[in-house]
């Protein structure tokens, strides 16, 4: 029987998947997920998403690159107007709650952005979702 043979490109997801199971109950898993995420993907940004019990939308947990490390100032202040793309990022989870799909969203954090919106969970109705943003405006393949 043939060995399984790793492309490079799954080394950092089977790290993060390493990483995310060895978390002990003492752990943040959503102060641990999000870094992690954003290293092993090479993203400049990550944050998760769920509906609160009182039926609003939440972000939480924001992780940026280096090179975006300013947003994490106020991720939602300057961001959270009421069309700007706080509230776009909001509907955009609402919608992947609601189908159990995974989609994207472009954004301006000024600079261009497009987030891959990922359930977390089983379909229909995922508890989360996890945004992992790249700096462009192309969409991402």
């Amino acid at each position: 029987m043939p060995s399984l043979k790793l492309e490079q490109p799954a080394r950092p997801l089977v790290e993060l998947a390493r990483h995310l199971a060895g978390l002990t109950p003492l752990q943040d898993l959503w102060a641990e997920a999000g870094p992690a995420t954003l290293a092993a993907l090479e993203a400049d940004l990550v944050a998760f998403g769920e509906r609160r019990a009182d039926g609003q939308i939440a972000l939480h947990h924001w992780a940026f690159s280096s090179a975006w490390s300013d947003l994490a100032q106020a991720p939602e202040g300057a961001l959270a107007a009421p069309d700007g793309p706080v509230a776009q990022m909001r509907e955009a989870i609402a919608a992947t709650l609601e189908r159990g799909l995974p989609t994207t969203l472009q954004v301006s954090l000024p600079d261009p952005f497009t987030i891959a919106l990922l359930p977390l969970g089983g379909a229909p109705s995922p508890p989360g979702v996890l945004l992992v943003g790249y700096h462009t405006p192309e969409p991402l393949p």
